[in-house]
């Protein structure tokens, strides 16, 4: 569960990256806790399931745990290389928006 909670987590940190900038002046106290609350459950779910899969006899469904958590790694890898795309080319564009401005 520790492990899920710790990708659940990261993943967590980079929607809060693209949020953050996507809409600087809202408040972050609510998604926090949305993500928190969020994490804790799933974390819990993909645990339960993995150990559930661990446990039956066969070997194909004792693997299907590992694919399982080889899937949300690398779906949390690719999410982080997308965002950290679109923060650079936050950050490289010239100017400053109308909100910022005002």
């Amino acid at each position: 569960m520790v492990s899920y909670m710790s990708l659940f987590f990261s993943t967590s940190i980079i929607l809060d990256l693209f949020f953050m900038l996507k809409n600087p002046f809202s408040s972050t106290d609510a998604r926090i806790r949305k993500m928190t609350i969020t994490t804790f459950i799933m974390s819990l779910i993909f645990a339960s399931v993995g150990l559930k899969l661990t446990l039956l006899k066969e070997n194909q469904y004792s693997r299907m745990n590992l694919w399982l958590f080889i899937g949300v790694s690398a779906s949390n890898i690719l999410l982080g290389i997308v965002i950290m795309l679109f923060v650079f080319w936050r950050f490289r564009k010239k100017g400053m928006s109308q909100t910022i401005k005002s």
